[in-house]
């Protein structure tokens, strides 16, 4: 991958992940950003599933290149993040739900676990089970839909670990073990998780195809861009497309595939357009934002509900809205420097803990018996041949 897709990249997972949080805002800022929905940021998820192919199949292609280093680097690029998220979520919600239960109210509260809780029943912030679940990332296997508290970005994680298990039996596995595995994990994953993995694979497609010629890579970039700014105009005049099978539950499919689609070919276009390209600055700025592009994504929620919860002003009040939206992001930018940046540290402990495992479950190997006659290479002692 050469370094201006690099910076491409970059900038457009931590762009998404503003999306992401500013779907989220809407409700605990005043009205501020209405216009973003929901949809807005199922599509920003969308373009980190197929940027996540995409990436993977670099990691496989340059340093992961046996399975044990693919699992330490995905174990610990994971867990980095998603464990303090999630005990992050368990106290926030605590604190929050005590000093302002009507944010977690159903008909307030924008996160999964609310609006799904009826009417005038209270919201249950900690469940001991969906907090199990998902940091065993089960929480949505078959539909289970089990989120850790608010923090409602966190089910992506649930289709992206079994990706993640799913491309490593297809690339460090063959023959008939490969096959078998890959049907045993399709059996636990369920239809919902296997509805979208064709677009975490379309990046690994991506990265493995051959670059364009600049002018096709031009002309392609151009035409994807236009070709989603076009479905966004259609979509914003006419509503979204919904695909009702309910046995998904992802009625969003279809617009995961236009934009999923669209996405790439920006992608294979930039990359096509950018072989050659000479980039002199570092611009380290963007790879700095990038850095906390996955705590953004999951510490967001909790953390913006317990600051609705203790905003000193109105929340229509640009005062109001300013501490919400600004508070969080100086804190996730905070954590990131001991969680997410801190990747290397965990790297280590995982690989440790491979280690350990490694030792545990090897079976110690029987002492060498040899004749009383012999000596330890099992030719005659010189006593032997003296008596002899």
């Amino acid at each position: 991958m050469n370094k201006a897709t690099s910076l491409y990249l970059d900038a457009v997972r931590f762009l998404a992940a503003l999306v992401v949080m500013a779907s989220h805002a809407k409700g605990y800022v005043g009205g501020f950003l209405w216009r973003f929905d929901e949809a807005y940021g199922d599509e920003a998820v969308t373009v980190f599933f197929v940027l996540s192919g995409f990436v993977i199949a670099h990691a496989t292609a340059t340093r992961e290149t046996t399975m044990r280093d693919y699992a330490i680097a995905r174990v610990s690029r994971i867990y980095s993040v998603a464990l303090p998220a999630l005990v992050l979520t368990a106290l926030a919600d605590q604190i929050g739900h005590l000093i302002s239960p009507k944010l977690y109210d159903p008909a307030l509260c924008a996160c999964t676990v609310c609006s799904q809780t009826p009417a005038g029943e209270n919201v249950q912030v900690f469940d001991a089970d969906h907090f199990i679940a998902s940091a065993l990332f089960v929480n949505e296997l078959w539909g289970l839909r089990l989120q850790p508290g608010s923090d409602g970005p966190y089910w992506s994680l649930g289709f992206e670990v079994w990706y993640y298990v799913m491309f490593a039996v297809l690339t460090f596995c063959s023959g008939q073990r490969r096959i078998l595995l890959v049907l045993a994990v399709t059996a636990v994953v369920g239809p919902g998780i296997l509805a979208m993995w064709p677009l975490w694979l379309l990046g690994v497609w991506a990265y493995r195809r051959a670059p364009l010629s600049r002018g096709k890579g031009i002309a392609l970039f151009g035409v994807s861009l236009l070709a989603w700014g076009a479905y966004e105009a259609v979509a914003w005049r006419f509503g979204r497309p919904d695909l009702p099978i309910h046995f998904l539950k992802r009625p969003s499919l279809l617009q995961d595939y236009i934009v999923g689609v669209c996405f790439i070919g920006s992608v294979i276009g930039f990359r096509s357009v950018s072989e050659g390209m000479q980039i002199r600055h570092q611009w380290r700025p963007v790879r700095w934002l990038a850095g906390a592009t996955f705590s953004l994504y999951l510490f967001h929620m909790p953390l913006m509900l317990l600051f609705a919860a203790v905003n000193p002003w109105a929340p229509t009040s640009w005062s109001g809205r300013a501490f919400v939206l600004g508070v969080t992001l100086l804190s996730v930018f905070a954590l990131a420097e001991v969680t997410e940046r801190r990747k290397a540290d965990w790297r280590r402990l995982v690989s440790w803990l491979f280690g350990i495992a490694a030792i545990a479950t090897t079976k110690p190997q029987p002492p060498v018996r040899h004749d009383e006659t012999s000596g330890a290479d099992g030719r005659p002692t010189i006593m032997q041949r003296l008596k002899s």
